[in-house]
């Protein structure tokens, strides 16, 4: 019921994050973003400190993420960086296009 800018006046900081495209969250509240400039993946805590977890060039822009059944996190690279306005035969010369889990050693449920 709140006005646009009484609305964007409650909009508060919670804390800097790296340039990302994939988001997700586990059920401890921990949030999981892409760091595009680091082919990594971080964790966001609940105080708004970011942990790497994993690090890798084969990590090209990953940016679909969700928990499996098995609580791993599952992670799409598109490598969109190296795809973005290019042909079909420079799109498919770019592949594969991998999914990769990651134990991030929290239980946590599907879908998250």
């Amino acid at each position: 019921s709140l006005s646009s800018e009484a609305l964007g006046k409650k909009v508060e900081q919670f804390a800097l994050k790296t340039m990302s495209d994939g988001i997700t969250t586990d059920a401890e509240g921990n949030i999981y973003l892409s760091d595009l400039e680091h082919s990594a993946i971080v964790r966001m805590n609940q105080d708004g400190t970011l942990k790497t977890l994993v690090q890798s060039p084969q990590l090209r822009w990953p940016d679909g993420f969700s928990f499996g059944p098995d609580g791993w996190l599952y992670v799409s690279c598109s490598a969109l960086h190296q795809v973005f306005g290019k042909s079909p035969k420079q799109i498919a010369g770019a592949g594969p296009f991998q999914v990769f889990r990651i134990n991030t050693g929290i239980n946590t449920t599907a879908g998250h």
